[in-house]
């Protein structure tokens, strides 16, 4: 007997979410031609989320391709530099997911847009982290009626 576990499509929340780069490989051609998939895995309050995005395979001028692995490896791409995709993997950034209806119908989870990660904040040093004093002097007030 041969048996399937059915598993449910993850479907983050519109919103911003700090995410980590799982990679990058060579997607399926799309209406417009070759494209190349973005893979995620975004933090969420219930656990990590995986989820992909395609890109044309169009390294010039302003591409989402472009853009997003420059975010991701944190410098502009300049002409005729060499890139390698595996430069992105763990790299932590942000994404933006919206939602889409799918030819079918169906609600889709879309990466609309990579960002860098957030800056971490400096951790208060002692000097700016204080207790406050009390005093054990006893203060008495009159009652106002």
């Amino acid at each position: 007997m041969t048996t399937r576990t059915i598993e449910d499509y993850d479907l983050l929340d519109p919103g911003t979410y700090d995410a980590v780069a799982l990679g990058i490989e060579e997607g399926d051609d799309g209406q417009y031609g070759p494209t190349v998939r973005f893979s995620f895995e975004a933090m969420t309050e219930d656990g990590p989320v995986e989820n992909d995005a395609l890109a044309s395979d169009v390294w010039k001028g302003a591409t989402k391709a472009r853009g997003w692995f420059s975010v991701l490896v944190g410098h502009p791409l300049a002409k005729a530099e060499q890139i390698d995709w595996d430069n992105v993997r763990g790299k932590p950034c942000q994404i933006t997911v919206t939602h889409v209806l799918d030819k079918k119908g169906m609600t889709r989870a879309r990466i609309a847009d990579v960002f860098p990660p957030r800056r971490a904040r400096p951790a208060p040093t002692a000097a700016a982290v204080t207790e406050p004093e009390f005093s054990d002097d006893i203060v008495e007030v009159d009652d106002v009626a």
